[in-house]
């Protein structure tokens, strides 16, 4: 990986998920996190949603969501990160968990800038010029917006001047949660927002991104990726926190 992230994988666990539920999709990202703890493992798992879900910021209150009527349609939860609400359904979502027990809080962000520099140079090879925000001048209306993908920050990518992919971490002891969305196409429940397939490639989709991405975050991180799905006794784990967190009213409607 690129030295001055300071992080360096000799393997990473590389999990590709099918669709699954926002509630599943967002305790999976918790019990990886939970596990690298014990394990010390980095883990890159791609993912995508079935249903179409909407997800709150972690600071968010639930009074916001029912002002945005399109998404009234979708199933809903709290994410575990900040920022603004996101409409999961046409796009591929990664998650990535790695260690930062010897990293400052600037190379932990450089994360960041390292996996969307990865997406743009992707993009590329499909004559898709997406670009990096580079400024963080945006209207307070903006970043006040309830759909991230309104809103602005410095890492975020862009293309054709809409934002088309944006991360969020969390850190827990000595590992870090970095999880992002990119979109791929225009959802019926947010319809405000474009996609690729509307802004320069109308055969992009989720799949098709997800396999030239992978070889180019392998380069990425230095690493070899074991490919290795969840074992069953994940799964009995990751329906625990799904029951008692993410489908739980004490942690949806806390806000």
């Amino acid at each position: 990986m690129d030295a001055q992230a300071g992080l360096t994988f000799p393997e990473m666990r590389l999990i590709l998920d099918p669709p699954q539920s926002g509630s599943w999709n967002m305790a999976v990202d918790e019990m990886l996190l939970r596990a690298a703890q014990v394990n010390k493992q980095a883990v890159l798992r791609l993912y995508q949603w079935n249903p179409a879900t909407l997800t709150l910021g972690y600071f968010q209150s639930y009074e916001e969501a029912k002002k945005h009527e399109c998404s009234q349609q979708v199933p809903w939860l709290r994410r575990a990160t900040g920022g603004g609400a996101l409409l999961h359904d046409q796009e591929l979502t990664y998650s990535l968990i790695f260690p930062s027990q010897y990293l400052s809080s600037q190379q932990i962000a450089h994360v960041y800038d390292l996996v969307h520099k990865s997406l743009i140079d992707t993009l590329q090879q499909f004559n898709i010029q997406a670009t990096s925000a580079k400024t963080t001048q945006t209207s307070d209306k903006q970043q006040d917006s309830f759909l991230c993908f309104q809103r602005r920050c410095e890492c975020d990518v862009l293309l054709s001047d809409f934002k088309i992919a944006g991360s969020a971490q969390r850190r827990s002891r000595n590992y870090v949660l970095q999880h992002g969305s990119v979109l791929t196409g225009q959802s019926v429940f947010a319809p405000e927002l474009l996609g690729i397939h509307e802004l320069s490639n109308p055969d992009m989709n989720a799949d098709i991104l997800q396999s030239a991405w992978v070889p180019n975050l392998r380069k990425l991180f230095n690493t070899v990726f074991i490919e290795k799905p969840l074992m069953d006794d994940e799964k009995r784990v990751i329906t625990t926190i799904q029951e008692s967190k993410f489908e739980a009213d004490t942690w949806n409607m806390k806000r």
